[in-house]
């Protein structure tokens, strides 16, 4: 398989000119077409299966996902509570020069309010690596799994034909005189 190197990719000529597709991008993709990986042909059960799979970690992906909105809801919430601070700062420093002391008091509330959009955002990055330790956890289960599996099911292929024999081993003692 041939790859293309970084400095044949024409990043340094318009993709397009006068409406047209350039010509230098045209060779490009007729020689990016003509690449052909055998090694990355899959049969359609095994992709079936590898869809299987997934189906349920994508399934707890949703509920993490869920929890994550409900975090950026109470951010944006959070934000909201920020700007409305911050209005009413302006207002009192159009207003009024005497009511420094209290605007001190509203600047202190908002670095409370950032302080606390930081801890969230801090929140929403743990639970994301969070997620993806479950994502390699689960894969990892799913692989201990089906080796499980097939060593069960060559046990009791084993089993089976041992049975067989020993049936075969008593009905012949029982014959014999």
């Amino acid at each position: 398989m041939t790859i293309a190197k970084v400095n044949q990719v024409p990043i340094q000529q318009p993709m397009y000119v006068n409406g047209m597709l350039h010509q230098v991008w045209i060779r490009f993709f007729e020689k990016l077409g003509a690449v052909v990986d055998e090694t990355g042909v899959y049969v359609l059960p095994e992709m079936n299966q590898s869809i299987v799979d997934q189906g349920q970690s994508i399934a707890n992906q949703g509920q993490s996902i869920s929890n994550i909105q409900t975090s950026i809801q109470n951010i944006n919430t959070a934000l909201g509570n920020i700007n409305n601070a911050i209005n009413g700062i302006n207002s009192k420093i159009d207003g009024i020069d005497a009511n420094i002391l209290g605007l001190q008091g509203d600047i202190v509330s908002i670095n409370t309010e950032i302080n606390s959009l930081q801890n969230s955002i801090s929140n929403i990055n743990i639970a994301i690596n969070g997620i993806n330790s479950d994502i390699s956890a689960l894969q990892s289960s799913i692989n201990t799994l089906n080796t499980s599996v097939s060593s069960l099911q060559n046990s009791v292929s084993t089993l089976s034909t041992n049975y067989s024999n020993l049936e075969l081993r008593v009905a012949a003692l029982e014959a014999a005189p």
